[in-house]
């Protein structure tokens, strides 16, 4: 829960969560985990192979906290529309460049944003599914709001 400032609330006693992930299935799976591995230099946690019928990979953000797990679809994918994202907030402007520099020596330029990371500093790509891939210079709820 947060504050209209933009602070952390207490989070709910009846929702002890040890951690959080974020499943995404991905028609173009190999390029997929390419991406968040190699290009955005993501930390494998597991693997898995025809595991109830489906392949995966769960990766850190940055640790087991809080995971990404892209799985290989047989459908295509359907987004929800444009807020279809993830938002990386980097500690300082150095990593944002870091990382832009990075994706830039593999060929990967940014493409157009919403009009809010446009104003405040967001550079977003598309991984090899369509979705939006931020990253921002600044964290949420810590420098801004």
């Amino acid at each position: 829960m947060f504050t209209r400032s933009g602070g952390a609330g207490r989070w709910p006693e009846h929702l002890p969560v040890g951690a959080v992930r974020i499943g995404r299935s991905s028609v173009h799976y190999d390029q997929t985990i390419r991406f968040y591995r190699d290009l955005v230099g993501l930390s494998v946690l597991d693997s898995f192979a025809a595991s109830y019928g489906e392949d995966g990979t769960i990766f850190g953000l940055p640790d087991t906290s809080v995971q990404l797990e892209i799985v290989r679809s047989a459908a295509p994918v359907v987004r929800a529309d444009r807020i279809d994202m993830l938002v990386f907030y980097l500690p300082d402007a150095a990593a944002q460049e870091r990382l832009i520099a990075r994706m830039a020596a593999a060929g990967v330029e940014p493409t157009s944003q919403h009009p809010y990371w446009q104003a405040n500093g967001g550079v977003t790509y598309q991984d090899p599914d369509g979705r939006e891939v931020v990253f921002v210079s600044w964290v949420y709820g810590r420098d801004r709001t």
